[in-house]
């Protein structure tokens, strides 16, 4: 695509050319906000919760625009971690904080980001590895409490890992009897 200035944007936007179509015509997220388009328009236009975080939108600013359990919810977040720590594809340390990208030990937190995969990284650099955990939790499960993302006893954190996961079987189980 050409590089449009400025100028060149907020005409478009002005006459009409939607969020969607500029998206689509390669636009950037901080093009289609100097365009004048707002977040909520971006996020209906197919705008990643990626490329917000990219842009440097703040977590409070993507939950006010609009970013949902459906941007950020991870389908079986602890039957995923669960499974994993089982079969050893993933080492538990709650004392740990860290990516388990080389294979190390890492906490609950760690866990959830890894899972959550690009989204749980860019927040976790925007935020901190806590928040960011926190948001993915919540928005993969509101009507659940947060866990405690510090350091205690590995038994703790594997029963509350293997409880979400109960817990996530269950609704599975819900859903294809509704």
């Amino acid at each position: 695509m050409t590089e449009l200035t400025k100028k060149q944007m907020v005409l478009m936007a002005t006459a009409g050319v939607t969020a969607s179509q500029m998206l689509r015509a390669g636009c950037t997220v901080s093009q289609m906000l100097d365009a004048g388009f707002t977040m909520p328009q971006m996020l209906r236009a197919g705008c990643t919760a990626s490329q917000m975080i990219d842009t440097g939108f703040t977590a409070s600013q993507m939950i006010d625009a609009g970013f949902t359990a459906e941007n950020l919810k991870i389908e079986n977040l602890y039957t995923t971690i669960h499974a994993d720590i089982k079969t050893a594809k993933r080492k538990h340390d709650q004392s740990t904080f860290g990516d388990n990208i080389c294979g190390t030990p890492m906490c609950i937190a760690g866990h959830i980001i890894n899972v959550a995969g690009e989204v749980g990284y860019k927040l976790r650099e925007k935020l901190s590895p806590a928040i960011a955990a926190a948001l993915i939790h919540a928005f993969s499960h509101p009507d659940k409490p947060c866990p405690n993302f510090g350091a205690y006893p590995d038994e703790w954190a594997l029963a509350f890992i293997e409880d979400m996961a109960d817990y996530e079987k269950g609704l599975a189980k819900r859903e294809a009897l509704a």
